[in-house]
């Protein structure tokens, strides 16, 4: 009997990436991941758009990929700038202001 059974396609035989649902995501970013990020805050980032874009839709429930969510959090963070560089950049304010140009002119 197994004989007449067909063998698999090639994409049926490789397992299909893990997917999660926006809550699970929220707990796999925060848990495995290490960032902090509430489900709230998912929900407001994906109403704009923001949030990581979903792999697949299943009815009404975005589903993510790993990948794709490990990817996403790489792009969001950024990395601390040392001490000495801080130090020797310059002061964003401006000395004087819009007062001192009026008195220019």
């Amino acid at each position: 009997m197994s004989d007449s059974l067909a063998a698999p396609t090639p994409h049926r035989m490789q397992p299909p990436p893990e997917l999660l649902t926006r809550r699970a995501a929220v707990e796999y970013i925060n848990a495995v991941l290490g960032y902090p990020l509430s489900y709230s805050t998912a929900m407001k980032l994906a109403a704009q758009r923001l949030f990581c874009e979903p792999a697949r839709i299943w009815g009404r429930r975005p589903l993510y990929a790993i990948e794709d969510l490990r990817a996403w959090c790489e792009a969001r963070s950024r990395r601390r700038e040392r001490r000495e560089t801080m130090a020797a950049a310059p002061s964003r304010r401006s000395r004087g202001g819009a007062e001192s140009g009026a008195e220019a002119l």
